[in-house]
């Protein structure tokens, strides 16, 4: 995700398996996934969800986080927007389950609704939604041409989309700092701690392929987005990304 790296497009699947495969080491991490996150990005994971929940003010009717592990970003959603509404989607069983029960201990709750899916099929009706989002999940998805075709299809006209994803600094020396630790101390961290070290390998390996950038802000365009920005956040190790539907 550096501007003077090339990157492949977004559905290389060099590292990217089948969505089964990827759901089921998501299933066995999910026990430890929120603590680990934070953990392993130092607290900083929260700064770069309530600037995407800050993208998104204005913005009226529902709003469908895809990819959405066990509902962070909805959680900060409805913090900053109190009669925000959210449907969160994603293909492991297990990150959906622990979600509903962090839910049902939410003062938001009642507004937050979970489902297990797919963000290449959102099995949500066309122009129903008032934003979309994905945080640090649009590089596990196999086809992201189609996730961000199927998202733009469900958003109504003048909606949104705010993505947030990893990307490199441009700072050499940042740049390096931060691909030593996510080569080589996140991944031994990871395994430790969650007792599976793959999804702490596949980070490091699918963050390095994404498109990102100018190549990621193309993809969007693709798919149908006017007004995408790319944010870089802490210097380049995340960047939010977002886009407009065409006013009808």
């Amino acid at each position: 995700m550096s501007g003077s790296t090339a990157s492949p497009r977004a559905d290389d699947t060099r590292v990217r398996k089948d969505a089964g495969s990827i759901a089921a080491m998501f299933d066995a991490v999910a026990p430890r996934y929120d603590l680990l996150n934070h953990l392993l990005s130092l607290g900083i994971d929260r700064a770069w969800r309530r600037a995407l929940a800050r993208a998104l003010d204005g913005v009226t009717g529902p709003v469908i986080d895809l990819c959405s592990g066990t509902g962070d970003v909805m959680f900060s959603l409805c913090r900053r927007h109190p009669t925000m509404t959210c449907l969160g989607i994603d293909f492991s069983k297990e990150m959906v389950r622990i979600g509903k029960r962090k839910a049902s201990a939410s003062p938001a709750g009642d507004r937050i609704v979970f489902a297990v899916g797919d963000a290449t099929a959102i099995s949500v009706r066309s122009e129903s939604a008032g934003a979309a989002t994905f945080a640090f999940g649009i590089r596990n998805v196999s086809n992201v041409p189609g996730a961000l075709s199927e998202t733009y299809r469900v958003l109504r006209s003048g909606g949104r989309v705010a993505i947030l994803e990893f990307s490199l600094p441009r700072s050499p020396f940042l740049r390096a700092g931060y691909l030593f630790y996510l080569k080589r101390i996140l991944p031994r961290v990871g395994a430790w701690m969650s007792g599976d070290g793959r999804a702490y390998q596949y980070l490091p390996d699918s963050v390095m392929e994404f498109a990102e950038g100018e190549a990621f802000l193309a993809l969007l365009r693709e798919a149908g987005f006017e007004s995408v920005s790319a944010t870089r956040l802490s210097g380049g190790i995340a960047t939010l990304y977002a886009g407009v539907k065409a006013p009808g």
